[in-house]
């Protein structure tokens, strides 16, 4: 790959929905949908679909569901209202507005935790949230969030803990310390709720659970952050080369659930023509998470029409299998009864997206030997017997689990 792209070539991949809709065909809503959250819509195309009959609440519930309907109606306003419904600008700006304000007031609240942070001597990395939607979309109020990320050193933990109970967030869970310390090992993250309910802070030391089996180069991380203006405090966040590796990660984690995920990869691409493609993929690769970079990027690509360089597009096209979970994720985002299986338990979709049978080895036996917080409230086993949790988590979830979940399907039946 080389160092830097021309302009040229992080226009769209796929240049009409004609060409998108041949690999996934869709109802014209979803097409509408996915034409309306490029970052370079083509008019003409959108204004076609907008000739075929349009069922316009479908189309709104959807891109709720999917957390776009800030980016749909940004992208309808550019094909121009003359063919939209009267009522479509009244709904958007309403919708939009209310988002916007829930925005600037989880905005302030990030600012005062990070502000609290530093002034206790801890270093703080936002992402995802407002930062994504500031520093990517530009507009505070073009991506929805419910919560506040960022990550800290591992180290930090329990100063953190300190900070976010006198900033009046709920932090004691009441469980002994060699409880709290397996769980924050295996977790990556843990989330609070601040005591009136109206946000949720989720601080992290890891990308994902351990069970997962990334080998994620914080040091490194750390050592690439680069400060950012956001909300008038210069925070340091992620480089942008590590935004999208997190991106993708965090896409992958998710099994592509949402199309919020795939439109955040896209928007960092369009939001950075100068990304160093060549790191991205070397940073990948040591990392052993090259495959699931490459399918956000596929997707962002297929579905939203991402520009990639024409090197980035031939390493993706000797990948059949990013190829495949590309293609399964297109058939699978809009079901309504697309539900992933949780993080903790074993998928055919992240076995898959692992690069080597080493990553899937790992991913498998951590996945079924790694006791979590419903094993740890089994029984309550003394510290020189801390070690049985291990066998008590597999008679728990492959002896007990297994022999209720038959019982039941025999109830069922009778």
């Amino acid at each position: 790959l080389g160092r830097e792209v021309a302009g040229s070539e992080f226009l769209a991949g796929v240049s009409t929905m004609v060409s998108l809709c041949a690999s996934a065909p869709f109802r014209p809503e979803l097409d509408l949908l996915l034409c309306a959250c490029r970052t370079e819509i083509d008019v003409k195309v959108a204004r076609s679909i907008l000739e075929r009959e349009i069922d316009w609440s479908y189309l709104v519930n959807t891109s709720i569901k999917q957390s776009v309907t800030a980016l749909l109606f940004r992208g309808l306003k550019t094909v121009g209202s003359d063919v939209l419904p009267p009522w479509t600008t009244h709904l958007a700006r309403l919708l939009v507005e209310k988002q916007r304000g829930v925005n600037l007031f989880l905005a302030a609240e990030l600012v005062r935790i990070l502000d609290a942070l530093k002034g206790r001597g801890i270093e703080a990395l936002p992402f995802k949230g407002p930062v994504l939607a500031a520093t990517v979309y530009g507009d505070l109020g073009l991506r929805r969030f419910l919560d506040l990320d960022f990550m800290i050193h591992e180290r930090d933990i329990l100063p953190c803990w300190d900070v976010l109970r006198k900033l009046d967030y709920v932090v004691d869970t009441g469980k002994r310390e060699t409880i709290e310390a397996a769980i924050r090992k295996y977790s990556g993250q843990d989330e609070f709720c601040r005591r009136d309910g109206r946000v949720m802070v989720e601080p992290h030391w890891a990308f994902g659970p351990s069970t997962l089996a990334l080998s994620i180069d914080y040091d490194g991380l750390w050592k690439r952050a680069r400060p950012v203006d956001f909300a008038g405090l210069k925070t340091p966040s992620f480089a942008p080369e590590d935004v999208v590796i997190m991106l993708c990660v965090h896409g992958c984690k998710e099994q592509w659930r949402k199309l919020q995920c795939i439109c955040d990869v896209a928007e960092v691409i369009h939001a950075y023509p100068s990304l160093d493609w060549p790191a991205v993929v070397a940073l990948a690769r040591l990392q052993k998470c090259l495959r699931m970079v490459l399918l956000g990027l596929a997707l962002a690509s297929r579905l939203i029409g991402a520009g990639l360089p024409a090197e980035l597009r031939a390493l993706l096209d000797t990948d059949p299998i990013t190829v495949d979970l590309a293609k399964e994720v297109e058939r699978s985002i809009f079901d309504p009864q697309n539900v992933a299986r949780s993080v903790y338990e074993i998928s055919r979709f992240r076995l898959r997206m692992r690069d080597s049978l080493g990553d899937k080895v790992r991913y498998v036996v951590r996945t079924v030997t790694t006791p979590r917080a419903q094993h740890f409230a089994v029984a309550n086993l003394p510290e020189p017997l801390f070690i049985g949790y291990y066998p008590l988590k597999l008679i728990h979830d492959y002896l007990l689990d297994r022999k209720s979940t038959r019982l039941n399907s025999s109830h069922a039946n009778i």
